[in-house]
């Protein structure tokens, strides 16, 4: 697995939802576009809550709807 690192820490913002963030990096992997969100500590249940956010920031230009 070898993705293509698209951007990195790049702050995004969506008007639609009224909220902003830095998305570890965006990431192209198997054709697909999507979020790669890094973790170094212990699993926490909030870090499935922040990767969906992230995932609404980068939706548009990854032309896919987060869900």
């Amino acid at each position: 697995m070898k993705p293509e690192i698209l951007s990195v820490e790049v702050s995004r913002c969506s008007l639609e939802h009224g909220f902003g963030g830095r998305p570890d990096r965006t990431v192209k992997l198997w054709g697909a576009l999507g979020v790669l969100d890094l973790k170094t500590g212990a699993k926490a249940d909030w870090h499935r809550i922040q990767t969906a956010l992230q995932a609404i920031l980068v939706a548009p230009e990854c032309m896919l709807p987060p869900e």
